[in-house]
């Protein structure tokens, strides 16, 4: 949800990716398309800038990028929009260059929601693997994303595992929709939807955080503690949101503390339970 620093990933993870020659293949139809060419620069660029351990490897044919995931130790394949003539077409070939090697995807794409809906027909088993982008690259999105695909990386807030039901009231259909919270922190939170719903980047909602659920009742807010907030990242597959927290108020900044902090004691409290269990002898 925040944009990540240089120094954002541990420098043991640095260290372990600069050990290694590692390949990124770039696959489009540069010769046909100057927008293709355009991205691939800009690939070069950010892979460069960020993570120097890595060379491009450009192909234009799929039958000769199936036989380099075949024979090269490719770490990251991205296949462009200019190769295929939809979505549906470049999932099929997805499902091809998996069966070849199990790299991470990234999907230079022109519409999210084609790739959502083919993706989750077809490559659900993956989504924690691949990605997607838009054409019109952004540098910083590009880098983000990348870094995602090559390495862990450390979140700049920490959160906290929640489960969770909460209703969110989407402000471009007037309607409720019920979600269930997987984490939370004071960036934002992670939700699955309960049935399935075409969100759009960056709109705004609204929600609701049960206090009941923390054993917390405030004077102001009562039951519910009111919150907007705006969708950051969607999941290939559209189910899974990354929400994040929009115009806090000093008032909210401070229940959403006193929920995490809840929810950080009981995090301790069932660490040290797990470390009595493992020292009790055997009966």
């Amino acid at each position: 949800m925040s944009p990540i620093s240089e120094n954002n990933f541990s420098k043991v993870f640095e260290d372990k990716l600069k050990s290694k020659n590692r390949t990124l293949l770039f696959l489009s139809n540069m010769r046909r398309s100057r927008e293709a060419a355009e991205r691939s620069r800009i690939f070069e660029g950010v892979i460069q800038a960020h993570l120097d351990a890595f060379q491009v490897l450009k192909l234009e044919d799929p039958e000769e990028a199936l036989k380099a995931l075949s024979n090269k130790n490719v770490d990251i394949l991205v296949i462009d929009s200019s190769l295929f003539r939809d979505e549906k077409v470049a999932v099929e070939f997805a499902i091809q260059c998996k069966a070849k090697r199990r790299c991470p995807i990234l999907f230079v794409v022109r519409d999210v929601k084609n790739i959502i809906a083919a993706y989750r027909e077809k490559l659900f088993v993956y989504q924690e693997m691949d990605n997607y982008i838009l054409e019109n690259l952004d540098k910083v999105e590009l880098k983000k994303k990348l870094i995602k695909l090559s390495l862990p990386f450390q979140r700049s807030a920490k959160r906290y595992t929640l489960s969770s039901k909460l209703n969110v009231f989407r402000l471009l259909d007037q309607k409720n929709y019920l979600c269930s919270i997987s984490n939370i922190s004071f960036s934002g939170f992670a939700a699955t939807t309960v049935g399935k719903f075409d969100f759009d980047l960056k709109e705004q909602m609204r929600a609701k955080i049960p206090l009941m659920d923390f054993n917390i009742f405030h004077k102001k807010y009562g039951d519910f503690l009111p919150l907007t907030c705006q969708v950051r990242r969607l999941s290939i597959m559209g189910d899974e949101i990354g929400f994040s927290w929009e115009h806090m108020t000093p008032s909210k900044t401070e229940v959403l503390f006193h929920i995490l902090n809840n929810l950080d004691q009981q995090e301790r409290a069932n660490s040290s339970k797990e470390k009595i269990l493992q020292h009790l002898p055997f009966l």
